[in-house]
């Protein structure tokens, strides 16, 4: 939260909610030595209104919402546009800045 600028100096300054930036590590251990084998994290703005679950697997990342009619329609690649989906063989498995498009 911000104070709106253009009310500076005033008493009762309007305040300027901004989204939550969440920031979330996951590590995946296969085995039971001390280092860990996979490791990513994910940095998005939280929405109000649905919650989104990031789950690191052997085979990549499964992205979910916590809304029943809330899907992932498409993942890309920000930088090479290759496009990615939950589905097994076509999960994101490299680090990089991936956009999510989500539909109802």
């Amino acid at each position: 939260m911000i104070l709106d600028p253009e009310d500076k100096y005033e008493l009762n300054q309007d305040m300027i909610v901004m989204p939550t930036q969440v920031s979330k590590n996951i590590k995946l251990d296969f085995d039971d030595d001390k280092a860990y084998d996979k490791q990513v994290k994910f940095n998005y703005k939280k929405s109000k209104d649905y919650g989104l679950d990031f789950t690191l697997t052997k085979n990549g990342i499964i992205i979910l919402s916590d809304k029943d009619n809330l899907h992932i329609t498409k993942i890309w690649d920000k930088k090479t546009k290759k496009r990615y989906s939950n589905s097994y063989k076509n999960r994101i498995k490299k680090e990089g800045n991936y956009i999510i498009k989500l539909s109802n």
